[in-house]
């Protein structure tokens, strides 16, 4: 392969328990995809960066209303999903209209039970901010039962 993927290292750099995160454009269903990396070159340019799964490509939902170009004020949105393998969020993020900090809520659909909630602190104004769950603290796991 010839195409440099996204990718975040995440902790443990040059260890054995080095943990790198790469952004796979697409896997076609019920297919893999093959990535390969290259290590051991000291005069390689650093490109790990955190920001490899913020912005447009992260599972994010809005509300704008056209017609007066501004978002809905107090409104939730969100998006479901099934997990069929084990899933680690390492950051929460929320479109922030107007400099202030917004909360991000984690819940079971069926049972309605909170499985996380975080603040999300004010950031840039009409964009998406985004915190970082703490590499070396907390973190959520989502898997199927």
């Amino acid at each position: 392969g010839s195409n440099l993927l996204l990718h975040y290292i995440d902790s443990g750099i040059n260890s054995p328990n080095t943990k790198i995160w790469v952004r796979v454009p697409s896997i076609p269903a019920n297919d893999s995809v093959t990535i390969f990396i290259f290590y051991g070159n000291p005069l390689a340019p650093q490109t790990s960066n955190i920001n490899t799964f913020d912005g447009q490509h992260s599972a994010t939902d809005s509300v704008v209303v056209a017609s007066i170009n501004s978002i809905v004020s107090n409104s939730q949105r969100g998006f479901r999903f099934t997990v069929n393998q084990k899933m680690l969020v390492g950051a929460l993020g929320k479109r922030e209209p107007t400099g202030t900090a917004r909360i991000i809520t984690i819940f079971d659909f069926n049972s309605q039970a909170k499985l996380a909630q975080d603040t999300v602190p004010i950031g840039v104004v009409g964009q998406y901010n985004y915190k970082i769950l703490n590499p070396n603290g907390k973190k959520l796991s989502i898997h199927t039962g």
